[in-house]
């Protein structure tokens, strides 16, 4: 972890399933950014960025999501009460297996495979489990434990997590270590919050419904199955070391514009060659490592946008003034809610970064997600409470692109994957899209495109009224669970009984191919806060 002082931490823990991480909350606690390593020091190591998403302090249990890493679920459990000791076993990355490579001098820390017994009546107050291990040949530091940085390794029982290392009290010596069990990470917590730890896991907390591991019989116990290395992981900080070049982005690359470094995230991350193979760009979602006295600080999400050009060139030198553009054309509109906040734009010969604020969840502090996220990438039709809520956020949508509109301006780029979804329900724009480019026949290929945006002739230009059609598309797909036809008329019932005709009409009426026939962003904003009534 990097933390905000520019120091950091170590910690283990396991992937526990797809994209989910389990470790301990103190691994993580105040935290800048965290970096998830598998295979850490081996050929294969990978490095991830992880995103906190669920963590308490009390009970110590913490849950990282860490994209693009799918593996079968694990299975839990809880001791069956039996006053007999557990054979169980932890696997993570003390301070003691601290080792130097002979080969080039660096340092890294070598995995703990900690056998040990398990015995149920130790800490029955503190309400942790104490498990005797081997101890360490020695303590060459009073001021930190050999075993600091094995807090969040998973403790297994006969194939089942069971609780998770948390700490060491020295007072115990070297060879005990403490760890929650799993029946106690509800403990204190609300139900709401218990609820979405559960859906992380996969698995029910309460004691009843929590599977039971029955202690081995006798001398002939049968082995604990062995973890799967691969799931093993450490999540370090390597804030003092210098950025990776910025050659290729990909997720835990940092990169540097203009003085601060942003981790990257490989989500919402794209690195490729436009249509025009002159031009290179990069988008990416970044965490803020490095304090500033600007708008950008340690801790703050950031949306980057890169251009680099290859050979100079007509179509070079507009993308590059297009990104100083943008920044222009926010900063001029000044503070309108769902507009994004412009954090700075560089240029260099030949490439330019432009650098926008990605507006936090306002709960658990981490970055919003996008509608596409939020709503299952159109896996299904929502509910009329979520529609609801979804035309909520689409009628302030309109309120911030109307500014632009009074200009005569288009977003024309407004998809699922580029809006961000609140907590609250506001929907907020990532960047402008188009709307500092010239429109043209053959636009915006990605989300929704409006007829006047493909090749078609006689399709009309693109501007204000192609934002209209794009969000209608959007509330249509996500009501229906399809898209829309941009070339067949679309029918006037197309909504399910749950929901209003009204709905139904106005959608209709924003995705008229005649760009002439559509409403205008304030009397389509009146449509949709006059259903989102009627639902209500």
């Amino acid at each position: 972890m990097a933390l905000g002082d520019g120091g950091g931490r170590r910690g283990s823990g396991y992937l526990i399933g797809p994209g989910r991480v389990l470790t301990a909350a103190h691994v993580i606690a105040g935290a800048v950014a965290v970096r998830v390593r598998f295979d850490a020091d081996r050929p294969g190591a990978r490095e991830l960025v992880g995103e906190p998403a669920w963590a308490d302090e009390r009970t110590d249990v913490a849950v990282l999501l860490v994209p693009g890493e799918d593996r079968p679920p694990v299975r839990f459990g809880r001791l069956d009460g039996h006053e007999l000791p557990y054979e169980c076993r932890a696997v993570g990355f003390p301070r003691f297996k601290l080792r130097a490579d002979p080969r080039d001098g660096s340092r890294y820390r070598d995995m703990c495979d900690a056998f040990g017994t398990l015995a149920p009546l130790s800490n029955r107050r503190e309400g942790t489990l104490s498990i005797a291990v081997t101890p360490p040949d020695r303590d060459v530091d009073p001021r930190a434990s050999p075993w600091e940085g094995m807090s969040g390794a998973l403790v297994w029982v006969a194939g089942h997590v069971v609780g998770i290392v948390s700490r060491h009290h020295r007072p115990d010596g070297l060879g005990t270590l403490a760890a929650v069990s799993a029946e106690r990470w509800a403990d204190g917590v609300d139900a709401a919050r218990v609820a979405a730890l559960e859906d992380l896991l996969g698995t029910s907390l309460h004691p009843d419904r929590l599977p039971c591991v029955p202690v081995p019989p006798g001398p002939g116990r049968t082995p604990n199955p062995s973890p799967a290395s691969a799931r093993i992981v450490v999540a370090t900080s390597d804030a003092a070391t210098p950025p990776r070049p910025a050659a290729g982005w990909h997720g835990g690359t940092e990169v540097d514009v203009e003085g601060h470094r942003y981790l990257l995230h490989s989500e919402h991350l794209d690195d490729a060659f436009c249509a025009v193979r002159s031009v290179h760009v990069r988008r990416a979602r970044g965490l803020c490592l490095t304090r500033g006295q600007g708008r950008s600080s340690a801790g703050g999400y950031v949306w980057l946008h890169r251009v680099d050009a290859r050979t100079d060139g007509p179509d070079a030198r507009t993308a590059l003034r297009e990104l100083a553009a943008e920044y222009g054309l926010i900063d001029e509109l000044g503070p309108i809610p769902g507009l994004p906040i412009p954090i700075a734009v560089t240029g260099g010969r030949g490439t330019s970064t432009l650098v926008l604020g990605w507006p936090p969840a306002r709960l658990g502090g981490g970055p919003g997600e996008t509608l596409a996220e939020v709503c299952g990438a159109w896996a299904a039709p929502v509910d009329p409470w979520r529609t609801a809520r979804l035309l909520a956020g689409l009628g302030g949508l309109c309120a911030t692109l109307a500014p632009l509109h009074r200009r005569g301006i288009g977003h024309r780029r407004l998809a699922a994957n580029g809006i961000i979804a609140l907590d609250d329900g506001r929907l907020v724009l990532r960047d402008l899209g188009l709307a500092v480019r010239e429109p043209r026949s053959g636009e915006a290929p990605v989300g929704h495109p409006a007829p006047e945006q493909s090749r078609r002739r006689g399709s009309g230009t693109p501007g204000p009224h192609t934002d209209v059609y794009r969000l209608a598309a959007i509330a249509y797909h996500l009501v229906t669970g399809r898209a829309p036809n941009p070339i067949a008329p679309t029918p006037g019932a197309i909504l399910g009984p749950d929901l209003p005709a009204s709905l139904g009409r106005a959608l209709v009426q924003g995705l008229a191919a005649d760009p002439r026939s559509r409403p205008d962003i304030g009397e389509f904003a009146a449509a949709l806060t006059a259903v989102r009534d009627e639902l209500a």
